[in-house]
């Protein structure tokens, strides 16, 4: 039996009738909520328009399924307040929220003899009197949220016999048939395969395009990214950070929130922010300021690994296209960028051989010199201390006719010589020998 699939997009907003202004919009501000005496939000404030789709993301604990429950109206505040459009939320009847609020719950786990049919129509509960039974019209919208999400052709299954995809599915349809302004979403992706994901939040999408404001707990970076108007990551029921997922989603909050190391960087193909998350190194037991010269892809490996062992990294001068340059915008570092195969300039000279010299430390990559990027040698000279990465022999580097080697004798007389995997060993020990004019670089943090 083939799944039937509506192609109308997008799918209208909450109401058959014309949306008013402010229409399913939520605010919620200075947020507390205790549960037996343990707080577990404390300060929250966001808003959602009409519209949108705000992503809640945290780790487990951080208190976004308690958010939502209180948004939802479960759950009361001891503090602060919920506002859906301009009314305290918690001053509605039951049957208000209902009408206007659906909530699609974190599990897929449906486990009753209703069939996806009966699921649906449940959506209509909220708009029918007390006693009051399903007329034709909830009957034709029920049929029409089910369509909407592909599960038509499966109305008279019983859900507990469908894939936990397939349920998610029909819980957006029971959601759809209660035509509501906000909707309310507790890892609507949890369990499901990537054909399922990237259906169930296209679905989302096109609610959020044809009018619903969307509120969403999300635990895939990458999804939330490349779905959600606004990002809200939340840590030990505190909002750390909040705006555009590009704004939010840097290596820096990632690590803080997650103790994780993540490289941010866009899809080629559909330019969507892709988050890649790994265990951090450990920690650098003297981080410090490190200005990476490089080019060619010979410096992709060592800023990677300096930057999860903490240090501050910095890069220069790099031209566009280069895998470099592509790391070191992924991990969000100060970089001294140029155009594609262009000879350095002036200023951006200027620039490197000025980050050169504040930085703790230069780590000098295997990359090969020409006229080009000769300027970048040059800005190595003016390191306070080098270290050079080995294993590629000079004679085979240089195509400048003797000009870059010439540069290099002055530098090889001070450098220490590391591998990759021995370059933070390396620059403790530089440090250690020789500490740095003020000591207003050590220990910098990471950005």
């Amino acid at each position: 039996m083939s799944r039937s699939r509506n192609h109308h997009a997008p799918l209208t907003a909450a109401a058959e009738t014309p949306a008013r202004d402010g229409a399913g919009k939520v605010r919620v501000q200075s947020l507390d909520v205790a549960i037996e005496a343990r707080r577990i939000l404390e300060g929250v404030t966001l808003e959602a328009g009409r519209g949108s789709l705000v992503g809640l993301l945290g780790p487990n604990g951080s208190g976004k399924t308690t958010l939502l429950r209180t948004i939802n109206g479960f759950l009361r505040p001891s503090g602060g307040a919920v506002f859906f459009e301009d009314r305290d939320l918690h001053a509605l009847s039951p049957r208000e929220v209902a009408q206007a609020v659906a909530r699609i719950p974190q599990s897929t786990s449906l486990d009753f003899n209703f069939t996806a049919r009966e699921t649906a129509l449940m959506g209509r509960h909220p708009h029918l009197g007390r006693f009051a039974m399903e007329g034709d019209e909830d009957e034709r919208l029920a049929a029409q949220a089910l369509e909407t999400v592909g599960m038509g052709a499966f109305a008279d299954r019983r859900v507990d016999t469908l894939s936990g995809g397939e349920r998610q599915l029909v819980l957006i349809a029971r959601a759809l048939a209660q035509r509501p302004r906000l909707l309310l979403l507790d890892e609507p992706t949890a369990s499901l395969d990537i054909a399922h994901q990237v259906q169930v939040m296209d679905l989302v999408k096109s609610l959020v395009d044809g009018g619903v404001t969307a509120i969403a707990a999300l635990h895939d970076l990458s999804l939330a990214a490349a779905y959600c108007t606004r990002v809200v990551l939340l840590s030990h029921g505190r909002v750390m950070a909040q705006g555009a997922p590009a704004e939010v989603l840097t290596t820096q909050n990632i690590r803080a929130v997650f103790n994780v190391w993540a490289s941010i960087h866009p899809d080629p193909v559909s330019g969507r922010l892709v988050v890649s998350a790994s265990q951090p190194l450990q920690p650098s037991p003297r981080p410090a300021w490190v200005h990476v010269i490089a080019g060619g892809g010979s410096g992709a490996p060592v800023i990677a690994m300096l930057a999860r062992a903490g240090h501050r990294v910095t890069a220069g001068v790099l031209n566009e296209g280069d895998t470099d340059l592509a790391t070191a915008r992924a991990l969000g570092l100060e970089v001294v960028a140029g155009p594609p195969f262009a000879a350095i300039d002036d200023e951006r000279h200027r620039r490197n051989v000025e980050l050169s010299r504040q930085a703790d430390v230069v780590v000098l990559a295997d990359v090969p010199f020409g006229l080009a990027n000769l300027r970048n040698l040059e800005a190595a000279c003016a390191a306070r201390r080098i270290v050079t990465v080995g294993g590629v022999p000079w004679a085979s580097r240089d195509f400048t006719g003797g000009a870059a080697s010439a540069l290099w004798t002055q530098i090889s007389t001070r450098a220490v010589v590391a591998s990759r995997e021995g370059l933070d060993e390396a620059i403790g020990r530089l440090l250690a020998e020789e500490p740095s004019r003020d000591g207003a670089n050590d220990g910098a943090p990471a950005r």
